[in-house]
């Protein structure tokens, strides 16, 4: 998902979009999110990889090696 409005209106980090700030959401823009939901059948693995971080998972490593 994208940006989260509070209920004061305000929005979580600022609505910093694609920028580390929570402990577990992705904060992808919604159309990304959306396309990647529509695509992904139930019970599907989806590793998130960003250029900045090295792959956690044996078959990230394997597909993007460094």
């Amino acid at each position: 998902h994208g940006a989260v409005e509070l209920p004061n209106g305000r929005y979580l980090g600022g609505g910093n979009v694609g920028e580390p700030f929570t402990f577990g959401c992705v904060m992808s823009l919604d159309e990304n999110a959306k396309a990647l939901y529509d695509w992904a059948e139930l019970g599907t693995i989806v590793e998130v990889l960003s250029s900045e971080y090295p792959p956690q998972s044996a078959l990230a490593q394997q597909a993007f090696p460094l």
